[in-house]
């Protein structure tokens, strides 16, 4: 409780003296699995909201986002397309170049709401629910850079690298790889 305050009583200054802005976001993404269930790029889509507090040339940006992801494997346990979605909360911290240009870095919370499995065995294509065997809480890291362009609009550019694994099976290595792309609108 103390640290709260404390962190709260330092924090609160600098919050008051920042530009705030809020808005929606969403664009396409190309997700795989890596390692262990090597996987062929799969392409999904991503919409939500995002907030940024900035201060000088340095902002934070959290966002909620909905995200679908997964690969689509020749091997592995997961053979055939694996279809993710998670709920995503990632925290950006956003270093201006200019006033327009930033890079972007942080860690990225991802929460898994649905897993299934297309397969095809003798011609036959059966989907299945495989959330039970994926990890339903997963961290990754987030780098990338965003452009600031006139009208409150914002154009983002990032790879998402997983570092939790995908599956609960311990003897399977792998994680979520992203690379999304982004357009989003200000409204403050």
């Amino acid at each position: 409780m103390k640290k709260l305050i404390v962190t709260t009583f330092f924090l609160f200054p600098l919050l008051a003296f920042a530009q705030v802005d809020f808005g929606l976001k969403g664009g396409g993404n190309f997700s795989k699995l890596t390692d262990d269930l090597h996987s062929d790029y799969r392409t999904g889509f991503h919409f939500g909201l995002f907030g940024e507090f900035k201060v000088n040339k340095i902002g934070i940006q959290p966002e909620v986002l909905y995200l679908t992801g997964g690969g689509e494997s020749k091997q592995g346990i997961f053979n055939g397309d694996l279809k993710l979605e998670y709920i995503a909360v990632p925290v950006l911290l956003n270093l201006y170049v200019t006033n327009f240009l930033a890079f972007q870095f942080g860690p990225q919370f991802m929460f898994n709401s649905t897993a299934e499995l297309t397969s095809e065995i003798g011609g036959v294509s059966t989907t299945s629910d495989v959330k039970d065997q994926i990890n339903e809480r997963q961290w990754a890291a987030t780098g990338g850079l965003m452009v600031k362009l006139p009208l409150g609009i914002r154009l983002t550019g990032r790879y998402i690298a997983g570092t939790s694994n995908v599956a609960k099976d311990g003897n399977v290595d792998s994680k979520s790889d992203f690379i999304m792309v982004s357009l989003g609108k200000s409204f403050f």
